[in-house]
């Protein structure tokens, strides 16, 4: 009787700092501090650890982001600004401009939260350097004395959005990241393209074309990989995505350019190039996901973030292509690794439109996206999960905080353990807390009991676990039977 009520306590105890913990597990989990939480950490899930104990394996986030040439366009319409709002490049003794137009005078306030990327606020002199001050007057934004870039453009606003993630603290720390898009064609020599030309100066349909060092196609259906999977701890990490979106183009910065159609389902699943063993970096999630290197453990979450601001052109069915990314897993013509017997995580997809969701004529693309985004997550169209959808800078910012907040609540956290030291010959036990956190609804958790001898080694499989509202359960069942 004594060692039962022994345990008893213990459990209590146990119960008290399970119950702190839950408390916390309401807070959101962006008020947290990082450290909080901290577990034992192994490099690889394939070791066999007690289930209380977190194993981190760190997360793929592959990006997909839409690089047609409707990203020139107004974000909130069909209007084109025939640029995106980036700096000239300068090649030999040409110079190509990409400014396009300012077209809405509401954000042009540079101190104002979101309006600027902050490589793109005020035009360098010498970027002005033949341009007419009354062209400078007509297409340019003032402030002061001092020319803006036009900021309107969607391509422009992604880049900002994606600038300020990138460099901002927590969200994307502790990911293997990777950046794809469209597929486009590279040129050492800026090249202009013999068709779809979207970039101009002047900025109106008569303006001369650009020239571009990415062009896209009409017909091509894949997708292209700019940077492979890679810690976004390790030095020089986050800079090698960053790179694409500052705004800078020159011979060893590359720039993401707003050129081409949106093969969206042949970019997740189903590239015509499947699989292209010339060019591993062309094809589309799929191929990237099962590149050498990318998965590297069986418990290792897998995430694509998908952002367009339109409907397939090519006439794929991209629902269809989300459901069989996550079906990967299951299909043996795609050969998904496996490590110790256990099939590799499948991927997740996460859907970001950049479009009014209420505006006229969208609304079959805007539930082309939900549906996307809700067989996404569990490959089941359930309504478990929706699209995020934004017009402007805040909306879309929101939305990739929101996503990421939610792919870094899936790590695994577990609290220090309560430990029971033997006594009197007697075993003694190790009770382990573990929480698995969600961002839009109470954490779920576990509690585990493990064996301690009298020489104080731990047993490898715990002795009994269960569900933390079953415990509270039980223990109030015990609790009444007690004298």
């Amino acid at each position: 009787m004594k060692k039962f009520l022994s345990n008893i306590n213990v459990i209590k105890r146990v119960f008290v700092m399970v119950a702190a913990l839950a408390v916390i597990a309401f807070v959101p989990l962006g008020v947290l501090p990082q450290a909080a939480g901290e577990a034992p950490v192994l490099p690889s899930c394939n070791k066999p650890l007690p289930e209380g104990y977190a194993q981190f394996v760190q997360p793929n986030v592959l990006l997909l982001l839409d690089t047609s040439g409707s990203m020139t366009f107004r974000s909130a319409s069909d209007t084109s600004t025939y640029g995106d709002g980036s700096k000239p490049y300068k090649y030999g003794d040409k110079i190509y401009r990409y400014f396009g137009r300012d077209l809405d005078s509401l954000n042009n306030n540079p101190d104002g939260p979101y309006n600027y990327h902050p490589n793109l606020a005020y035009i360098d002199d010498a970027d002005l350097t033949g341009i007419s001050q009354g062209y400078r007057e007509a297409y340019f934004a003032k402030y002061g004395n001092r020319y803006l870039y036009p900021n309107d453009s969607r391509m422009y606003k992604l880049k900002l959005v994606l600038w300020e993630i990138l460099n901002g603290p927590g969200l994307v720390s502790g990911l293997r990241m990777g950046l794809a898009t469209y597929y486009q064609e590279g040129y050492e020599s800026p090249q202009v393209p013999s068709v779809g030309v979207y970039y101009r100066w002047l900025p109106t349909e008569d303006g001369s074309r650009q020239a571009l060092s990415w062009e896209g196609s009409s017909s091509w259906d894949r997708a292209l990989l700019r940077r492979f999977f890679r810690s976004t701890d390790e030095p020089g990490s986050i800079e090698e995505i960053a790179k694409w979106v500052d705004g800078i183009e020159t011979f060893d910065n590359p720039e993401l350019r707003a050129h081409g159609a949106t093969p969206l389902a042949a970019s997740i699943y189903g590239a015509d190039a499947h699989p292209d063993k010339d060019n591993p970096y062309r094809g589309d999630a799929r191929d990237f996901f099962l590149m050498d290197g990318a998965i590297n453990a069986w418990c290792q979450q897998n995430w694509l973030i998908v952002l367009t601001d339109g409907r397939d052109t090519l006439g794929g069915n991209p629902v269809t292509a989300v459901q069989n990314l996550y079906k990967a897993k299951d299909n043996p013509q795609d050969k998904w690794p496996s490590f110790y017997g256990n099939k590799a995580q499948p991927v997740k997809t996460m859907v970001i439109g950049l479009i009014n969701p209420n505006a006229s004529g969208v609304s079959e693309l805007k539930k082309t996206l939900n549906r996307m985004a809700d067989m996404g997550d569990d490959g089941k169209e359930n309504t478990s999960s929706h699209a995020y959808f934004a017009t402007d800078v805040d909306e879309l910012m929101q939305a990739f905080k929101d996503i990421f907040k939610q792919i870094q609540s899936f790590k695994s956290t577990a609290s220090a353990p309560l430990v029971s030291p033997p006594i009197g010959g007697q075993e003694g036990g190790v009770y382990v807390p573990n929480f698995v956190p969600h961002i839009e609804r109470q954490w779920t958790g576990h509690l585990y009991k493990y064996k301690l001898d009298t020489d104080g080694i731990m047993s490898e499989l715990p002795v009994w676990g269960m569900p933390l509202q079953s415990l509270i359960q039980n223990l109030t069942a015990l609790e009444t039977c007690l004298p």
